[in-house]
């Protein structure tokens, strides 16, 4: 599973989203490290009418093993003794949604999905045009 925070430095007034995962097998936590945008940039951001916003979601984690054959990982990759798969290929079923103020944008061309092992999640774009002052744009990450 994964959230985005809004983390504002309450010294500089700086704003930035960061990225958590929640892992573990017993006990479960959120992990943080992935930061998104210039923190430099207070939140939101102001556009003006007709601009656009360029996202990039890239999958970044530890390689992980796996007991079967999946297409986007190597047999006795990463020290496995099965299938070793690279940090930035999915170990759950996810994927990602834009939204832009509640709605689909430009019927879901910049969705998508993925099946464990099945893919390598870097640099998949969004890139959001014609926007107007008061837009919302919503990325969500499910893994």
């Amino acid at each position: 599973m994964w959230r985005v925070i809004k983390e504002t430095n309450f010294l500089t007034g700086k704003t930035c989203w960061v990225i958590e995962k929640k892992s573990g097998v017993f006990f479960k936590s959120w992990t943080r490290s992935y930061r998104i945008g210039n923190t430099s940039f207070s939140s939101p951001v102001s556009v003006l009418a007709g601009s656009s916003i360029s996202a990039s979601v890239t999958r970044q984690g530890a390689q992980w093993c796996s007991g079967s054959s999946l297409p986007a990982c190597y047999p006795s990759g990463y020290g496995c003794s099965g299938w070793g798969c690279p940090p930035n290929v999915p170990q759950y079923s996810g994927g990602f949604t834009t939204t832009l103020n509640g709605g689909t944008v430009a019927g879901g061309i910049y969705d998508r999905t993925w099946t464990p092992g099945s893919t390598v999640v870097q640099s998949s774009g969004v890139n959001v045009t014609g926007l107007s002052q008061g837009d919302n744009i919503v990325i969500t990450i499910n893994e």
